[in-house]
């Protein structure tokens, strides 16, 4: 089934300075999109558009509801300049007060052929931004949804989009549209569907390199990297082979490709937001510009590529019905974004073990962190995780003070924990018979080969797990889902045959995660996460630091009589088995106060435990599918 979208519906008033058109364009609704991204690295980008309007559209909409981002995100904000007219002649119009991403033009009765011209302003925000850098002063990233205004009343499956862009001189990109022709400094791609132009973003940048994953009888897969320096390139030959593998393992697990070709975009860049974002054949992935050189951060990155591919199957090919809707106007049901995002966060972790990105023990010590983060919520006493799915558009903006209080988009890590437990019901229900692999494989493996959508709601969830296995699904997502858990770890771990523990020592996995996060975690001894300056970040309710005074947004001074500094804090921790205490001077913005914290169990580190007696379930989950 193809997902097709419908533009917003919108209401025109005013008449035109200009005349119709010829009828004939009425028959092929179609857009022409030129974008010139020489300035990229300025940070614009210059677009002319023509959009053949036919009789009785009136108005333009510019995406709002954007796939695989869950909120109302289109960059409107950063649309300047922006500027219509016909045959020369300057189109009057006004923006719908009531929906802003509606722009209403002053035409006659009939079809007309319109020029957009506009700059695209890519902002210097970070993720959740309102206006989220794209680029960098070496390399750009240009999404379909940044450069086009569409017709009200009509479908993007149906629209025909013809679009070339040029870029700096001496840059080079990547992108799943294909190309026709290119002459001089232009580009031009076949004609395509508003919907694919749309999810095929472009990468581009002065230094690139291009890597074929192409497994054995294909189809193509491509990797495709723009970076700040030619050095961050420098791909080792062991991560090269994980993501090759990474294409093998998941058809092993899936059975099928949903895509005609695929293609992985990674921008390796400290100035533009970090994270990914899935389509049907490619993924825009941004990471440090040093991942790939660093082994801390590469390990804290090993499964993006993954989790990204995964959402081919579970996001793009089969996706919640409230997030298949018909344009890109209409808001989002996300209540089952616990399946699109928490289930391709199991698959992304546990694929990436399976592709040797990770090792199987850095993969159970980043469990323990996630499972560790998970119990130290302090929202988790009130909020379900539905709650968190349903009201994402908003909880995605949450600010970062009393972060554990609020709970965060924690559907990610939280449903990789739930899904284990699903995938040990399935095994110990069918005697090691089957898995949550056989789950996936029947319920995602619903493809031609081609990019399509097929709706699904909870229901179709639960009849595919019954069909695995017998078993009360509903109560179960009824208890793990909709109920309140505050320790999901004691609900989801020993059904694996491990436990969480804690250690005086951090793993390896530990400090990648705070050098990438530039954090020092000790949510899980005095109950503070705190920044190299001093600045605390978070504080864990219950907690020690918490029982002393001490909240968010507070700056640490001094740590017992001494200037502060982390390994002076840390220190302090260790030392709190025989003292008993730390003594905390701190900024509350122009006031300084000094706190006293009771502790006396040292420094707190996640890890888990094999449980004596107990089935190893969690070993063979990670286990590769292939050799």
């Amino acid at each position: 089934m193809k997902l097709i979208f419908q533009a917003c519906r919108l209401v025109l008033v005013g008449a035109s300075v200009c005349g119709p058109i010829n009828v004939a364009l009425a028959a092929s609704p179609q857009i022409q999109v030129d974008i010139d991204a020489k300035d990229a690295d300025r940070r614009i980008v210059h677009v002319q558009e023509t959009v053949r309007l036919t009789d009785g559209q009136r108005a333009l909409v510019y995406p709002k509801w954007l796939p695989g981002e869950h909120a109302p995100s289109g960059p409107l904000n950063d649309v300047v300049n922006l500027r219509f007219s016909e045959r020369g002649k300057t189109i009057p119009w006004t923006r719908d007060p009531f929906d802003m991403f509606t722009v209403r033009l002053e035409l006659t009765p009939g079809p007309h052929e319109v020029s957009v011209a506009f700059d695209y302003a890519t902002g210097t925000g970070g993720r959740g931004s309102l206006s989220p850098s794209s680029s960098s002063a070496q390399l750009a990233i240009v999404r379909g949804n940044q450069v086009v205004f569409y017709p009200q009343g009509t479908k993007a499956a149906e629209v025909t989009v013809v679009a070339s862009i040029k870029w700096p001189p001496g840059w080079s990109f990547g992108t799943a549209l294909k190309a026709k022709a290119t002459q001089g400094e232009t580009t031009t791609f076949l004609a395509t569907s508003l919907e694919t132009f749309i999810d095929s973003p472009m990468l581009a940048g002065a230094f690139t390199k291009r890597w074929d994953l192409t497994p054995a009888g294909g189809p193509t897969h491509t990797l495709f990297a723009a970076a700040d320096s030619a050095e961050a390139l420098a791909l080792k030959a062991q991560t090269l082979a994980g993501y090759r593998k990474l294409i093998t393992e998941t058809y092993a697990l899936f059975g099928t490709r949903p895509y005609r070709q695929y293609t992985f975009l990674v921008a390796l860049s400290d100035e533009v937001p970090h994270g990914g974002l899935e389509h049907h054949e490619s993924s825009d992935n941004r990471m440090f510009e040093d991942t790939w050189v660093d082994e801390g951060k590469l390990l804290f990155r090993s499964s993006l590529l993954a989790h990204e591919m995964a959402h081919t199957w579970n996001g793009k090919l089969r996706r919640p019905r409230g997030l298949a809707t018909s344009d890109y106007q209409q808001p989002y049901d996300t209540s089952l974004l616990w399946v699109y995002e928490g289930l391709t966060t199991y698959l992304g972790e546990v694929l990436a073990a399976r592709a040797g990105l990770r090792t199987a023990a850095e993969a159970r010590d980043l469990l323990a962190i996630t499972a560790a983060g998970m119990d130290a919520s302090a929202g988790r006493h009130w909020r379900p995780v539905t709650d968190v799915a349903t009201s994402a558009q908003l909880v995605g903006t949450g600010g970062r003070n009393w972060r554990n209080a609020r709970r965060g988009l924690d559907y990610y890590p939280e449903m990789y924990l739930v899904w284990l437990q699903a995938d040990a019901v399935i095994r110990k229900a069918t005697n090691n018979a089957r898995s949550l692999d056989d789950f996936c494989k029947a319920f995602h493996g619903t493809s031609d080969g081609k990019p399509a959508v097929v709706p699904y709601d909870r229901a179709d969830v639960v009849a595919a797990l019954a069909a695995v296995a017998p078993y009360d699904w509903e109560g179960f997502f009824a208890r793990t889902v909709d109920g309140v858990v505050p320790k999901v770890s004691e609900r989801t771990l020993p059904p694996l045959g491990w436990k969480l523990t804690f250690k005086d020592e951090s793993s390896k996995a530990y400090r990648a995660v705070e050098a990438a996060s530039k954090e020092t975690n000790l949510l899980f001894s005095i109950g503070l996460a705190i920044t190299e300056d001093g600045t605390i970040n978070d504080v864990l309710l219950g907690s020690a630091a918490a029982n002393a005074g001490v909240s968010p947004a507070m700056r640490v001074l001094g740590v017992n009589g001494r200037r502060f500094t982390v390994a002076r804090l840390r220190s302090a921790i260790a030392d709190t088995p025989k003292v008993g205490a730390i003594e905390l001077l701190l900024a509350n913005d122009d006031f300084f106060l000094t706190k006293k914290i009771i502790w006396k169990k040292g420094h707190q580190y996640p890890v888990l435990e094999r449980i004596e007696g107990v089935p190893d379930l969690l070993s063979p989950v990670l286990a590769p599918r292939l050799p």
